[in-house]
């Protein structure tokens, strides 16, 4: 039987996580069930391409490779990809090569009480050398330090913490990793941006995810990031009928939000597609 104190020894677990409560844990073999005439079905549900190509082999031996934490998340009708981030990947050496599913189960010991809910293992991924595991999550609902592909290669920071270069050119190279398919789509992704909010009004933005009515007036102003700006916004905007062409009014109109280039800002009519939290 194998020895998981001894294991646990030589488990070396490098980067910070945050505080969170515990949860179950879980393999994910990957044995999809499938009809011979599910294919219609399959291109109505939704799917994650680069998750669904990762090899999996329980006999694979590992020493030092990398955790990748991600989750599958939805606001309205919008599903979209987000992965906790907290300094770097998460970092497993150990002093022998070991089977995945060994060295799984102490994983997710080690990280229930940063990262709560059920934990799913996907498979190994090699990149530049690297090797990277990857482990879903289910049943999350909290928001710290969940970010998406915005977060990382476009804005390149958290709250204005800039992201690691070893995460940004990880998935710069791997740009792919985010995208969600229905009916052979590629589903819009999310954009993030930022707002400042007085004091007073955090702990209702808090409990209410709202902030309409806390700016100057009722529309809503965000920016990609000034300093102090305590209020981050998951936005889901639908370019399909934003004409540059029109003015302001009317494309404020049609579609619910605009650019404002002198100002440089985004206004928002209202927070329907404004997923809101704060820092």
């Amino acid at each position: 039987m194998f020895n998981y104190k001894n294991l646990m020894k030589s488990i070396n677990i490098e980067g910070k996580q945050d505080d969170e409560t515990d949860t179950n844990d879980m393999y994910d073999i990957k044995n999809i069930e499938t009809n011979g005439n599910s294919e219609n079905l399959l291109d109505s549900i939704i799917q994650h391409p680069f998750i669904d190509n990762i090899d999996f082999n329980e006999c694979q031996l590992l020493k030092t490779f990398y955790v990748i934490f991600y989750r599958l998340n939805k606001f309205n009708e919008f599903n979209y990809v987000e992965y906790y981030i907290n300094d770097n990947f998460l970092k497993v050496s150990l002093k022998f090569e070991t089977k995945i599913l060994d060295i799984y189960d102490n994983i997710v010991v080690e990280t229930d009480k940063k990262i709560n809910g059920v934990k799913r293992l996907k498979g190994i991924y090699d990149y530049n050398d690297n090797k990277y595991m990857f482990i879903q999550v289910r049943e999350n609902t909290n928001t710290n330090l969940w970010l998406n592909l915005w977060d990382i290669i476009v804005s390149n920071h958290y709250f204005g913490k800039q992201i690691n270069s070893n995460i940004i050119d990880f998935f710069i190279n791997n740009n792919t990793i985010s995208n969600l398919k229905v009916n052979n789509q590629i589903i819009m992704k999310p954009t993030v941006l930022y707002c400042q909010i007085d004091d007073k009004y955090l702990s209702y933005v808090d409990k209410h995810n709202s902030i309409q009515y806390c700016q100057d007036d009722s529309l809503i102003k965000l920016t990609k990031f000034n300093k102090n700006e305590n209020v981050r916004i998951i936005c889901f905007m639908n370019f399909d009928k934003f004409d540059i062409t029109d003015s302001n009014n009317e494309n404020l109109q049609k579609n619910g939000f605009v650019i404002d280039k002198i100002n440089k800002c985004w206004i928002f009519q209202n927070e329907d597609n404004l997923f809101i939290h704060v820092k």
